[in-house]
C-alpha cells in the first residue's frame, strides 16, 4: 500500500499519516501564555513568602491603612506601604518568647487585625509592646492576642488587588475582552493555516470524510 494518496474530487492532495511531518504542530499560544502566567504566579508567591517554599500555616492579608507606611528600616520587613499584600506565618505559643525587636507581628485588638512592629518582648509577663512605623503611639499586646509574624510583603501585588476590588466590573469586562481576543486570534490562525495549505477548514473536513461513492470505490460498505 502506498504512503501517499491522491484525491481527484477537487480536494487538495493529501499525505497519509505515515508521513511524520504531517503530525508536527507548532506550540499553542495558549499553552505558552499559561506557562508564563504560572511561572509569574509562582515567583510572586515565593517572593511574598520570603523566598521560602514552606507555605504551611500561612495567612495572606491586604494592608488598608498607612500605620506601617513610614521610613525604610534595616529590618527584614523595612516598612509596609498602604495597599500592600503581606504573608503572615502563624506561630504557636512556644514561639512567642523568641520574637525579637523589629519583627512585624500580627495581633488581634478589639476584634481588629493589626500588623505592627515589635518594640519589646516581655516573656515573663507574656506581653509585647508594638508600634506602627507611621503611628505616634504604641500598644501593649498579650501573648494570647498574637497570631503570627510577617515574613514577606508586596506593594505592587497589593495595588493590583486594591484596584481590582475597587473596579471589579471593569476587571470582569477586561477579562471577558481578553478571552474574546484570544478566541478571535485562534480562529484567525486556523484560517491562515488552512489558507497556506490550500484549503479551508470546512473543505478540509469534507475531504477527509469523503463521499459515499468514494467509500464504495475504496472497498467500504458501499462496494458490491
Amino acid at each position: 500500500m502506498n504512503d501517499e494518496t491522491i484525491q481527484t474530487d477537487g480536494c487538495s492532495p493529501s499525505v497519509s499519516l505515515n508521513d511524520g511531518r504531517k503530525g508536527r504542530k507548532r506550540p499553542s499560544l495558549k499553552i505558552l501564555a499559561a506557562v508564563v502566567v504560572i511561572m509569574m504566579l509562582m515567583l510572586c508567591a515565593l517572593h511574598l513568602n520570603g523566598w521560602s517554599v514552606d507555605f504551611t500555616d500561612r495567612d495572606i492579608r491586604l494592608i488598608v491603612t498607612d500605620s506601617m507606611d513610614g521610613e525604610h528600616t534595616d529590618y527584614d520587613i523595612p516598612t509596609i506601604e498602604k495597599d500592600s499584600v503581606v504573608m503572615v506565618r502563624l506561630i504557636d505559643d512556644d514561639e512567642k518568647p523568641s520574637l525579637k525587636e523589629g519583627d512585624v507581628i500580627q495581633f488581634r485588638q478589639k476584634g481588629i487585625l493589626n500588623h505592627h512592629r515589635l518594640v519589646s518582648n516581655d516573656p515573663g509577663n507574656k506581653r509585647i509592646v508594638t508600634k506602627g512605623d507611621n503611628s505616634p503611639v504604641s500598644e501593649t499586646v498579650s501573648y494570647d492576642d498574637v497570631l503570627g509574624v510577617v515574613v514577606g510583603k508586596d506593594h505592587i501585588l497589593g495595588k493590583a488587588v486594591s484596584v481590582g476590588k475597587a473596579n471589579i466590573v471593569s476587571v470582569a469586562i477586561l477579562a471577558a475582552a481578553a478571552v474574546a481576543v484570544t478566541e478571535i486570534w485562534s480562529w484567525y490562525r486556523r484560517k491562515t493555516d488552512a489558507a497556506d495549505a490550500g484549503t479551508s477548514p470546512e473543505s478540509e473536513s469534507t475531504c477527509r470524510a469523503g463521499s459515499p461513492d468514494q467509500i464504495g470505490e475504496e472497498g467500504g460498505p458501499g462496494k458490491e
